[in-house]
């Protein structure tokens, strides 16, 4: 596989005001090099402040898997009743990040996990339990954000 540079670009700089007078789209790019993946976020952002178009996001990753998705899968148990569940943390997101999540950070206390199935939020704490935990890669199909060497 080939190893390439991504970038994921979001925020404030491409809300409508903003995204009219530049242009330009957030989502997910593709470099062939550090340099032009770095040289693309320089032009963002002196546009950034040459518009005053503040609150550029940036998230970088790069390897030979940049362009597979991070997809955790689980079944949460609550009261005897399962709720399989599914969420996608997007292209070149850590596995061991993604794992954390659900372990460890936000997403392993019940105020986010009755949310995530449908209950109202519930207070802290870990009466959701999950089994059947597992995070895979999956080959990336968002065409639209696809958009190499811009």
């Amino acid at each position: 596989m080939k190893y390439e540079y991504c970038l994921k670009t979001w925020g404030g700089f491409y809300n409508e005001q903003h995204q009219k007078k530049h242009g330009h789209k957030e989502g997910y790019f593709w470099f062939d090099t550090a340099e032009a993946r770095e040289n693309y976020i320089k032009l963002l952002q002196t546009i950034e402040n040459d518009l005053h178009a503040y609150g550029l996001g940036v998230a970088k990753t790069e390897g030979t898997e940049t362009r597979f998705k991070t997809v955790a899968k689980m079944i949460f148990v609550f009261k005897g009743k399962e709720y399989p569940y599914e969420t996608d943390f997007g292209y070149g997101y850590a596995l061991d990040s993604a794992e954390f999540m659900f372990y460890e950070g936000n997403f392993a206390c019940d105020c986010n996990r009755s949310m995530f199935i449908g209950l109202p939020e519930m207070q802290c704490g870990n009466r959701i339990k999950m089994k059947d935990f597992v995070v895979i890669k999956v080959k990336g199909t968002d065409e639209q954000f696809d958009v190499v060497n811009p």
